[in-house]
């Protein structure tokens, strides 16, 4: 089984300070993943420091191949990183695969890595999808982010 060549119990409880730390507080949360208490990921952290790191992979387009440099890692390497890192993109193929991107951060996460999700978002002035130059690398007014 692929999780188990990870260090799952470790970084498992190291995925839940993303979770943690930014979770909303609403007593009616959406959560993607089991609940982890801080703590344990603290603690963990602290006992790797200074002799151990975590190391990862971003996975970035297509969003149709949310896993694919991640398997690229563990077929060169014969091991999975401890972090796994995917793009919520912004062009409309890749939105339109968000959803992969999404369930493949699931399957990351119960096979035990830590989970980073990076969006590159188009701005609020435009439509849902855009170009990188002139649409997520663009600047808006004041008055237009107010």
């Amino acid at each position: 089984m692929r999780g188990t060549r990870r260090f799952a119990t470790s970084t498992l409880a190291a995925a839940a300070v993303f979770t943690a730390a930014f979770a909303w507080p609403t007593a009616e949360s959406a959560q993607a993943f089991p609940a982890t208490p801080k703590q344990n990921v603290v603690n963990y952290l602290r006992t790797i420091s200074g002799t151990s790191i975590v190391s990862g992979q971003h996975n970035k387009e297509p969003a149709s191949a949310p896993g694919q440099y991640t398997q690229h890692v563990e077929d060169v390497t014969g091991q999975y990183p401890g972090l796994w890192g995917g793009d919520l993109m912004f062009n409309a193929a890749d939105v339109a695969n968000r959803q992969r991107v999404v369930d493949q951060a699931k399957t990351e996460w119960a096979n035990g890595s830590m989970v980073s999700l990076t969006w590159h978002a188009c701005p609020p002035t435009g439509g849902s999808t855009c170009a990188f130059e002139g649409g997520v690398k663009s600047n808006i007014s004041n008055v237009q982010f107010s």
